[in-house]
């Protein structure tokens, strides 16, 4: 028997790197017991009733540096001598977590008790293999499988900030890596996930699933044939075929298999479909080292995939530093390596040897030019990220790689870099220190400040991808958070204004943590996306405790909608006198997602669906999805008006809007006015107080409500309510009551009188 919990704590440090840890419990029993031929139990029981592991480190690209401690107490019974031995013992030590694969270096152990009841090494909680000396390894935690759900495929369209994505898969991989691409005007998610029919360690396995009829058709697994592990896919389609590159180990490991020869296997395979039949695999590369992170392009006839080489003696290394062994881990002797086809055979070849630290790449294709675009850390080392910059490399003719070319410079973390083409010219979107920024990639080859910033103030906290649709149009999407907390987010880019749209809200995910996110397009006016996150339960301190991994999808379709924003139509002068010139406003918000143009905001005098007269209009020459302008109208009160001004947006009803019940809203001028317009006060000879005082609504129009009419007692340090009555006569325009009260003062020396349900006091 052995049952086991795991609590997994997060918090974002900077860029892509959190602080993480961990808490593991366990309660574990193991038995050698048999019977004899009189039925008596002979063997050990060894029982484990307290065990468990405290971790805490960096995190990076879905891998951890972690110190841990250990504590296991046993209780050892022998039959049928009934003789037992207890013992206690703490093991310490570093650790890194890999894919499905953990890796310890203990190096610190004390027992108590009557030791040893266990082996001369630290047991693992969990144990696949004991070495008898080294470090030792063991399967990471898989707990997510417990929560497994059936495939939710169908899909329903939404609008921002609606809750009720759709649920696609409960209980996935914990860092789903998938991408999505359209392909013969059908969308395409491939992703990660696991076959539990596989032992632990080669479970990891791309599927791939289309968006047909309103829903996620029932996935499929891309290599149904295949036992090996599979890891970051990439997609891109032609005209007539779709592309998918991804990393695959190439060997069935037994569980007991060591980090470094399972690294070495890692190698990058493609395959295509024509739109009825899958093309042989083919492997792009063949070699004992880490082939990783493809990523692949097309253009006019060309397809490519670039990729990241390491070595796999890179990995052993020392624990003394957790962040800067990862980048040593992951990121030290990189060389980048790509391969092109034109239909045929696909040619293989370095890009640039021992390129650095690498943080992230990209790939263009621009007729005969090719472009890799990626983020190095220039001191190789993640506890810095000021210093990760942004650097481009081309071959002009497919086959001569330039030396590569710094294309910023300015002690400003760079990251997450995505090729685009926006009219004609192959551009590049990254994020530059909390802003989305773009830039032609040739003009930033002469010049490190050619870039637009997009939006500023993001707040990044998983990945960042991009569509783009048949008309030019750019989605872009990314897992972040604001004000209001996490989510998914999305920019809209008009490719015949070449303009951008603001941040847009997708989902509101305050009771989870998005990490990835995938979009395509589903013709040129609908975008789907697909995400994972994490469910979290937030502590005290702030600390994410997570509690599963699940992969959701939306389905957004593009609207126009023009409104006044409530409560915002205002008068610079209320209650005014007739030939008063007033100032008056109102917000106009886009809360549709294509640029409006020139759009007619019209102030009436009156309701003009009840033959309110127009006082006077605005026009606004652009306004883009999901922003607000305000606008300002003056005019002179005519004699005997007396009705609410009015707000039409889209006056003219030149835009056709999915929503058209909300282009209108309005102000009074003329509002109840509660005053007290006498008081007075008298002390009786029985030593009472008299308190009478007159209320009267001074203004134009009726309150609608009560009021209550409230006595205070005030000194330099308090306000206290010593008696109040609630009147209702006082309710027409410039009607009154006298309120009278009687009191029996206690050291009381000043009263004054206030109103404490005033509905508008002027």
């Amino acid at each position: 028997m052995d049952a086991r919990g795991k609590l997994t704590l997060s918090a974002p440090l900077f860029g892509i790197v959190d602080i993480t840890g961990s808490v593991r419990i366990h309660d574990k029993m193991t038995s050698t017991l048999y019977l004899d031929e009189d039925q008596q139990e002979h063997g050990e029981i060894l029982h484990d009733p307290l065990g468990g592991e405290l971790s805490g480190g960096l995190s990076v690209l879905g891998a951890s540096a972690e110190l841990y401690g250990q504590l296991d107490a046993y209780l050892k019974s022998k039959k049928p001598e009934n003789t037992s031995k207890k013992g206690m013992r703490f093991c310490g030590g570093a650790k890194i977590t890999l894919i499905s694969w953990e890796k310890k270096w203990p190096f610190f152990r004390k027992d108590w008790g009557t030791p040893p009841v266990l082996n001369d090494k630290c047991d693992q909680l969990r144990q696949t293999r004991t070495f008898t000396s080294g470090p030792t390894y063991k399967l990471s935690d898989r707990s997510y499988l417990k929560r497994r759900s059936p495939w939710g495929g169908a899909s329903r369209r939404l609008r921002y900030f609606i809750s009720g994505e759709q649920l696609l898969l409960q209980g996935t991989v914990t860092q789903t890596e998938h991408v999505m691409e359209n392909f013969d005007n059908t969308p395409w998610l491939f992703f990660l996930d696991d076959n539990d029919s596989r032992s632990d360690i080669n479970r990891h396995q791309i599927f791939y699933s289309r968006y047909e009829a309103g829903a996620w058709n029932t996935p499929t697994a891309l290599t149904p044939g295949s036992s090996t592990i599979d890891q970051s896919p990439d997609v891109v389609s032609t005209p007539s075929d779709i592309f998918v590159a991804w990393q695959n180990y190439g060997t069935v490991f037994d569980d007991n298999a060591s980090m470094n020869s399972v690294i070495s296997k890692s190698d990058i395979y493609l395959r295509s479909y024509d739109g009825s039949t899958w093309s042989s695999i083919v492997r792009l590369s063949d070699d004992l080292q880490n082939d990783h992170s493809p990523k692949m392009a097309y253009d006019d006839g060309v397809t490519g995939v670039a990729w990241i080489k390491n070595h796999p003696e890179d990995i052993n290394v020392s624990l003394e530093n957790e962040a800067e062994t990862l980048g040593e881990l992951f990121n030290a002797r990189n060389d980048i390596y790509a391969s092109f086809s034109s239909g045929g055979l696909w040619h293989t070849g370095l890009v640039k040897q021992e390129a650095g630290t690498i943080m992230g790449l990209d790939l263009a294709i621009d007729g005969d030019t090719a472009y890799i675009a990626y983020i190095l850390d220039t001191d190789h080392n993640l506890s810095t990220s000021n210093d990760r910059e942004l650097y481009g490399i081309r071959t002009l003719d497919g086959s001569v790689w330039e030396q590569p070319v710094r294309l910023s410079k300015d002690s400003i973390m760079d990251t997450t870099p995505l090729f685009v083409t926006s009219d004609g010219t192959v551009k590049i979107i990254w994020i530059k220190d909390g802003s989305v920024v773009w830039g032609a990639i040739e003009q930033l080859y002469g010049d490190k400040n050619a870039y637009e910033t997009i939006r500023d103030n993001i707040s990044l906290t998983g990945n960042m991808q991009l569509a783009q649709n048949s008309n030019g149009d750019i989605a872009v999407t990314f897992a972040g958070a604001d004000e209001d907390g996490e989510g998914t987010f999305a920019l809209w880019h008009d490719g015949t204004k070449n303009l951008w749209s603001e941040i847009i809200r997708m989902t509101d995910d305050n009771d989870s943590k998005v990490r990835t996110t995938a979009v395509a397009f589903n013709g040129n006016d609908s975008l789907i996306g697909v995400y994972n996150k994490a469910r979290i339960v937030h502590s005290a301190d702030f600390i994410e405790a997570e509690s599963g991994s699940d992969l959701w999808t939306i389905t957004i379709d593009k609207i126009h909608d023009l409104l006044v924003v409530d409560g915002s139509v205002s008068s610079s002068v209320y209650n005014p006198q007739s030939g008063s010139r007033l100032l008056l406003g109102a917000d106009i918000k886009n809360s549709g997602d294509y640029f409006e143009e020139d759009v007619k905001v019209g102030f009436y005098a009156g309701d003009p669906a009840a033959g309110g007269t127009l006082i006077g209009e605005k026009s606004i020459s652009l306004l883009t999805p999901h922003a607000t302008i305000h606008v300002e109208l003056s005019w002179d009160l005519p004699e005997g008006f007396n009705d609410d001004v009015y707000v039409k947006a889209d006056r003219d009803n030149a835009v056709t809007e999915n929503v058209e019940n909300n282009n209108i809203a309005h102000t009074a001028l003329f509002l109840p006015d509660v005053a007290v317009t006498s008081l007075d006060a008298s002390l009786s000879s029985l030593g009472r107080y008299s308190v009478i005082c007159s209320v009267e609504n001074v203004g134009e129009h009726a309150l609608g409500s009560d009021i209550n009419v409230s006595l205070h007692f005030y000194d330099s340090s308090q306000d206290i309510v010593i008696a109040h009555q609630n009147i209702t006569t006082v309710n027409d325009a410039h009607s009154g009551a006298k309120v009278h009260f009687f009191l029996d003062p206690a050291h009381l020396d000043d009263f004054n009188i206030t109103l404490s349900s005033d509905p508008k006091y002027y």
